[in-house]
């Protein structure tokens, strides 16, 4: 097998690079998305990924605008939490079973 290179380490780079965007994300996140994340991690009791976060935060936000204009409702910040960490959920199933897929076919 191949030996170790110097400098970081894959484990140390994804820990430098989550915690930059991290800072960047959150920056760049309204307070209604702040307390949807609290509320998302509550839920599912883990730290979600912030940039996997906003990717579900817009769908949720676009699926209930369109079924908002489509049925005539209107839905509540708890329902859209609700609903963004069902989407991060089906989001994070998916990368997992790309991953295993590419694993096995490779």
């Amino acid at each position: 097998m191949g030996t170790k290179g110097k400098g970081l380490q894959h484990g140390q780079v994804l820990k430098a690079t989550n915690q930059n965007s991290y800072t960047n994300i959150i920056s760049k996140l309204d307070s209604k998305a702040k307390r949807i994340i609290k509320e998302i991690e509550e839920m599912l009791g883990y730290k979600v990924d912030k940039k996997q976060f906003i990717e579900a935060y817009d769908y949720a936000k676009h699926k209930l605008a369109w079924q908002s204009k489509r049925y005539n409702t209107i839905y509540d910040e708890r329902y859209l939490a609700i609903v963004t960490a069902e989407v991060y959920e089906q989001q994070a199933f998916t990368e997992f079973m790309e991953n295993l897929a590419r694993r096995i076919y490779a």
